[in-house]
């Protein structure tokens, strides 16, 4: 409740076209229809307008950031309980016990939180997939649902491909034990390729961002 009618943090910012646009929701007609109340902001951000709409009907608030916080709360909470049992699955309860504690104790992600920054979701996402995949081996149909855990984790933030990393070694490592690939070269060959690849690509894309940005901003302050 003490963050019910928080102020942006300033005007025309990201968050503030992303309340407006969720607020919109009614008159979007497809969910796609929020990208013409955004002005593009909602790239790669769907799945979390999406939740913000529900979030921001829950708590009757669509003009402020409250709902965005509470809604960053929420997957920051839900994150603390899923490191503490994809931890236990891995290692053991005590080591999970940990891992949860140094997590929800950090001053980064309360910091997100507080800053209304979507990338908490993409992580409840990642963690998610990270955590069906360890139920996979028992049962196939989880690796579906981590499937489209991992879709919606990539369409919650620009960030998200930070996680895709996380998410492969562990698709890796549940095959490793449902196909006895132990030591199989090709594999093992795989996933560091796709660790390198994606590490690559984000450093690529961020040469390439400014890139643009130096070719560009001459012109418009022209």
């Amino acid at each position: 409740t003490l963050t019910r009618g928080t102020p942006f943090y300033a005007t025309n910012t990201d968050n503030e076209k992303i309340v407006v646009a969720a607020a919109q929701a009614d008159k979007w007609g497809w969910p796609s229809g929020m990208h013409n109340f955004v002005s593009g902001k909602a790239r790669m951000k769907e799945f979390s307008v999406l939740a913000l709409a529900l979030v921001q009907r829950l708590f009757n608030d669509k003009t402020s950031d409250y709902s965005l916080i509470m809604l960053c709360l929420l997957s920051n909470s839900l994150s603390g309980l899923l490191i503490f049992l994809i931890a236990s699955n891995y290692w053991s309860v005590h080591v999970g016990l940990i891992a949860s504690l140094l997590f929800m104790f950090s001053f980064w992600p309360q910091l997100i939180v507080l800053w209304g920054g979507v990338v908490a979701v993409s992580q409840l996402c990642a963690l998610a997939s990270i955590y069906l995949l360890q139920l996979a081996p028992s049962w196939p149909v989880f690796y579906l649902l981590a499937g489209l855990a991992f879709g919606l984790m990539l369409f919650s933030s620009a960030s998200s491909r930070k996680y895709v990393p996380l998410v492969a070694g562990a698709f890796y490592w549940s095959l490793r034990g449902q196909f006895n690939l132990a030591g199989t070269p090709w594999l093992n060959a795989l996933l560091v390729g796709l660790i390198v690849f994606s590490l690559l690509s984000a450093w690529l894309a961020r040469i390439g961002f400014k890139s643009a940005v130096a070719r560009l901003a001459p012109k418009y302050l022209e």
